[in-house]
């Protein structure tokens, strides 16, 4: 088999042969696969990211919307062992938002998720505040290397809150996009969250996220 030039790929010569023939990183890559009769066929392989949700990106429904990312689903619920689940992610609102830290004692449970590589920068823009990384879960498959967003303890306030519907929206998706593996969150409750003035009911704006009618 020789090799295409300048690209130090195989290409294919003979029947049976099977050759990478191009590839851009997170982009389709495609490959030659023999067909009986000694034809060859174009096979189109996409690109993926496995992605650990743990906040309210727990939300499948909201989660693959075309602003987030479309592409995406759920595998199976994990559990990331060394870190703990807090609120001290400003928002704009003035609230706290959802964030990991390291914590030996503890171990944060959420979803594993996949989604095409294409989506990740848009994730990246929804996920302002948060920089991407990479962490170790552990899956009914082992232990995986997965991408996830956490943001700087440098910019984390021990005094916020989240406001309850935003609560709401992490357990109910955690409940509700993972079945029938539904994930019991964190021993969270609404004693620890503080009522957006801005949003009275927190019911109807779990509803507008469509995520299920029988919340």
């Amino acid at each position: 088999m020789k090799r295409r030039a300048n690209s130090g790929l195989p290409v294919c010569r003979r029947p049976g042969d099977c050759a990478l023939l191009d590839f851009k990183p997170g982009a389709d890559v495609v490959v030659i696969a023999p067909v009986s009769g000694g034809r060859q066929v174009w096979t189109w392989g996409k690109s993926m990211k496995l992605y650990f949700a743990y906040g309210s990106n727990l939300c499948l429904k909201r989660f693959k919307e075309p602003s987030r990312v479309p592409s995406a689903s759920f595998k199976c619920v994990v559990t990331l062992e060394g870190y703990r689940l807090v609120f001290w992610k400003r928002s704009t609102d003035g609230s706290g938002k959802a964030t990991i830290v390291c914590d030996p004692d503890s171990n944060v449970v959420g979803a594993l998720f996949s989604y095409e590589d294409k989506d990740h920068e848009q994730l990246k823009k929804a996920e302002a505040g948060y920089a991407d990384g990479t962490v170790t879960i552990s899956s009914p498959d082992g232990k995986q290397d997965v991408v996830t967003f956490i943001c700087d303890t440098q910019k984390l306030d021990r005094t916020l809150q989240p406001y309850d519907w935003y609560l709401d929206l992490i357990r109910h998706g955690g409940r509700a996009d993972t079945r029938p593996c539904r994930i019991r969150l964190y021993r969270i409750s609404r004693s620890d969250s503080i009522r957006d003035p801005a949003c009275p009911d927190s019911c109807l704006l779990i509803g507008q996220h469509s995520i299920l009618p029988d919340f």
